[in-house]
């Protein structure tokens, strides 16, 4: 690894697993990842903490695994989240000035933060807002109306809109770890980052991940994020169909899953038995591998049937002109391609994250890392973007707001031209420590 690449380090919180990475650029833009750890996901359901003593358990044993071979202890975190409440808004704010008036950064801000304000309920909080369009004077559709003179302007925004709770347990958690969070993304603000290409984007592509406790859909329309969905089952409840239609244990049930899981259509021989293993008092026996493709092609259909239900009610099939990629551990499901696309009517592709080095790359290079490596390469873009200080883990600024005003204060003897510098730095200081979102 470069020394002088910048460093960031992501929490992954899903269903069945906790996963931290640690990485940076290297040199040919590839995402390095220099630190891995994963742990068994306690006291999480369906991507959200319900137990965070529990949870925090899980946190500390994969953030253990991850800083083993750094040099210094990872303490400050982007945090990736799912949830099943998690919604999804289309706000529209309009505004008229006066003539001649050139759109401010100001302005524009004033309005987004309108949009995630009227897009909130009761108990509510926004954690991802970006721009669909922006029509001045009721007759130009632009991509960005900054400095542009208006009388009018119509914006547009995507907002993903959730339980307040979903925050507070998560910090409370990380707290009780000492772990600082920069801040946090969900999951289907990022999936088709860079799962999709730029012409995918353009045309209207939908990225659907088939995880253990959600499937989440994210559609791109015109280059913007235009849609995204949470579907309040996954991976895990064909496995319980499994224990229930066999009469077995879970581990056995996902061993059968992920070892023989298949759609009926692609058996090459319908007559084939296997073996399920006895356990305790219960006698090993042997089942029909039809039977068992039956039970897994049940849900899966089930499932296809609430994806495509989402894109039916807002009117996104037709938007789909590039088609349909998945990713996720369901994605590996022999037949779901064929599957989905029969149910969509459009074509499916798997999508394996790419551009990876480092350590455990074959692994994190399959598609149910795909959320845990695009939320690292998002989160090293937007540092770079932000030209954030290159080693980002460590904490590396424990002074108070206090401690900077006194900073300040001894400045103030400085020349002009140097307070005027330190100033621009604490107000950045600040803003930055001033909302995770």
């Amino acid at each position: 690894m470069d020394t002088n690449q910048h460093l960031e380090a992501i929490v992954d919180i899903g269903t069945s697993k906790v996963v931290v990475l640690v990485g940076c650029f290297a040199p040919n833009r590839q995402v390095e990842i220099v630190g891995y750890g994963e742990s068994e996901s306690q006291g999480i359901h369906r991507g959200v903490i319900l137990n965070t003593k529990e949870a925090a358990e899980s946190i500390k044993m994969a953030v253990s695994m991850a800083q083993k071979d750094l040099q210094e202890p990872i303490k400050r975190v982007t945090v990736g989240i799912n949830g099943h409440k998690l919604r999804n808004e289309i706000v529209q704010i309009d505004r008229t000035f006066d003539p001649g008036t050139e759109i401010c950064t100001e302005t524009l801000q004033s309005i987004m933060k309108e949009a995630k304000s009227s897009a909130c309920k009761s108990g509510e909080t926004s954690y991802h807002i970006s721009p669909i369009s922006f029509i001045i004077n009721s007759e130009t559709l632009i991509n960005n109306p900054l400095n542009y003179t208006a009388r009018e302007l119509s914006s547009r925004y995507h907002v993903i809109t959730g339980p307040m709770d979903y925050q507070n347990m998560l910090i409370k958690c990380f707290e009780s770890l000492h772990l600082h969070v920069n801040k946090i993304i969900v999951h289907p603000s990022i999936l088709g980052r860079y799962a999709l290409s730029k012409e995918e984007k353009e045309m209207g592509s939908a990225v659907v991940d088939f995880g253990c406790g959600l499937t989440t859909i994210a559609l791109y329309y015109r280059s913007r994020l235009y849609h995204t969905a949470s579907i309040p089952f996954g991976g895990e409840v064909i496995t319980s169909d499994i224990m229930e239609a066999f009469q077995t244990i879970e581990d056995y049930a996902e061993k059968l899953k992920t070892t023989h899981g298949t759609v009926t259509s692609l058996l090459p021989n319908k007559s084939i038995r296997i073996t399920l293993p006895g356990t305790g008092e219960i006698k090993a026996k042997d089942i029909s591998l039809l039977a068992l493709s039956e039970v897994i092609e049940a849900r899966l259909e089930e499932i296809n049937e609430a994806i495509v239900f989402q894109m039916e009610k807002y009117d996104l099939i037709e938007k789909m002109g590039a088609g349909v990629v998945i990713s996720g551990g369901g994605a590996n499901f022999k037949g779901i391609q064929n599957l989905l696309s029969y149910d969509v009517g459009r074509e499916v592709r798997i999508y394996n994250p790419q551009d990876i080095t480092g350590v455990m790359t074959t692994k994190l290079m399959t598609c149910q890392y795909a959320t845990s490596t695009n939320l690292l390469h998002f989160v090293l873009d937007k540092a770079i973007k932000e030209n954030r200080p290159k080693k980002n883990i460590s904490d590396r600024s424990k002074s108070t707001k206090r401690e900077k005003e006194k900073e300040m204060e001894e400045n103030q003897k400085r020349p002009s031209f140097f307070n005027k510098c330190a100033n621009k730095l604490l107000h950045l200081l600040e803003d930055d420590n001033s909302d995770i979102n």
